[in-house]
């Protein structure tokens, strides 16, 4: 009974052995397993973020509403200027009854003494309001709260992406650190099987190294569908098809690229905060200046068909002066609500502040951890290196056992992952930080 269990057995792993040698064949052969598909240039960290802004339609339609804030300036400007209009009237009926700027009209075609049809141009223009320098200085504020508003939009795709970016790099490299240990794990698997069968190991040896290269082969296969489903996000986010995109692994990823992301002055939440708080200040004082007087002159020309009570006069001019004395506590509660909001937008920039501010401690704090545990594993992968090359020929010699083998696999696949997971977190916090405080690539 011994003898047919250790024959089921052996026909057992056998058949395990086979099926995986023949899955991993089957999956290395696929285009997608070997990434044949996959175009000879991988993208850099600058043209990740220069496709991923150019595509991105938040950003475009941020950058439209800075049109309509610089339009809104132009708008606010006009009113420096005079205005001027052709008009006209032609009434019957009760002589006046259908003027004084009821339907529209002013100036000369607005003359009550006006008995037939009269036409001209009108111009007007606010002399004196001191209400508009005020109104321009808010739009243009405002603008500058629009243009940190598309930087926060920006700062929101680039993060985006980065985290796309890296998470692909990130499970592209624990694909191909899982890859090399199944190919480690798989030569094994064929020496030991030769020499159990040839009585030199014991049969125990068969069933971990097998185990060992199947669950290789199980965590290569994994992160080989994360790092597909990752890789489609990325081209997703780019506006490109996933086959016309790839990612560099983390040994050759250049980490000097993150220093191409020049430096802003600030981050764009609190520009646009003080932007913000500016353009409130300027409406108080817009409101304020309802108070007081404003001067309007008045002037046009045309010609009158004919006039009651006095002779034809083709011109007409005036200045006028409207001095508001009550208007129903309008302008008062005008002010308080500008200062309300003014408070608002002064409060928004201290949260704004702390925010940046334990953003920056977070990506420090994580930058420092994921640094110090680089500098402790860099020389602990060369060491798990050597402990594998050791374990094997120790085996291979018959002086030591398979479990010293098989722990060196597991460490150095442990060691390698960590590292991964440790640079491409470093790198991604060191490039989230450069772009939260106002650092852009170059278009």
């Amino acid at each position: 009974m011994r003898i047919m269990d250790k024959l089921k057995t052996l026909s057992y792993i056998f058949g395990i052995g086979a099926s995986l040698l023949v899955s991993a064949s089957v999956y290395a052969a696929s285009p997608s397993a070997s990434f044949a598909s996959a175009p000879s240039s991988a993208l850099t960290l600058p043209e990740v973020l220069r496709l991923a802004e150019s595509y991105n339609p938040d950003l475009r339609a941020a950058k439209a509403q800075e049109v309509q804030a610089q339009k809104e300036i132009t708008i606010q400007q006009s009113f420096y200027y005079p205005t001027l209009s052709l008009q006209g009237l032609a009434s019957s009926g009760f002589p006046g009854s259908n003027q004084h700027g009821f339907i529209g009209t002013a100036g000369l075609v607005d003359s009550p003494f006006a008995d037939a049809p009269v036409g001209g141009l009108v111009s007007k223009m606010d002399v004196l309001d001191l209400t508009i320098p005020f109104k321009v200085r808010s739009a243009q504020y405002f603008l500058e709260a629009t243009k940190q508003h598309t930087e926060i939009i920006r700062y929101q795709v680039d993060w985006k992406a980065l985290g796309y970016y890296f998470d692909s790099i990130r499970y592209l490299s624990d694909y191909l650190i899982w890859k090399d240990i199944y190919h480690r794990a798989s030569v094994l698997q064929h020496t030991v099987e030769r020499l159990v069968k040839t009585g030199q190991h014991n049969l125990s040896d068969e069933y971990l190294i097998g185990v060992q290269a199947g669950l290789a082969f199980a965590e290569q296969k994994a992160y080989h569908k994360r790092y597909a489903a990752s890789l489609k996000n990325l081209a997703l986010f780019l506006g490109k098809k996933p086959a016309d995109v790839s990612v560099p692994s983390f040994k050759v990823f250049d980490a000097h690229s993150i220093k191409k992301i020049a430096p802003g002055a600030a981050s764009a939440f609190i520009l646009k905060a003080v932007a913000d708080a500016e353009s409130a200040h300027s409406l108080v004082n817009a409101n304020r200046a309802e108070n007081y007087p404003k001067v309007i002159g008045l002037g046009s020309i045309g010609a009158m068909a004919g006039a009651r009570l006095t002779s034809v006069n083709d011109t007409s001019i005036g200045v006028g002066l409207n001095f508001p004395l009550f208007e129903g506590f309008r302008i008062q509660s005008g002010v308080q609500k500008a200062q309300g909001f003014e408070t608002e937008r002064q409060e928004q920039i201290k949260g704004l502040k702390l925010y940046v501010d334990e953003a920056n401690a977070h990506y420090d704090q994580s930058i420092a951890y994921d640094s110090a545990r680089i500098n402790v594993l860099k020389p602990l992968s060369r060491l798990t290196e050597k402990a594998f090359s050791q374990a094997r020929e120790r085996y291979l010699n018959y002086i030591g056992p398979l479990v010293d083998l098989r722990d060196a696999i597991q460490y150095l696949a442990q060691v390698q992952e960590k590292i991964n997971d440790s640079e491409t977190n470093l790198w991604f916090n060191a490039a989230s930080k450069a772009v939260l405080n106002g650092g852009k690539v170059s278009q």
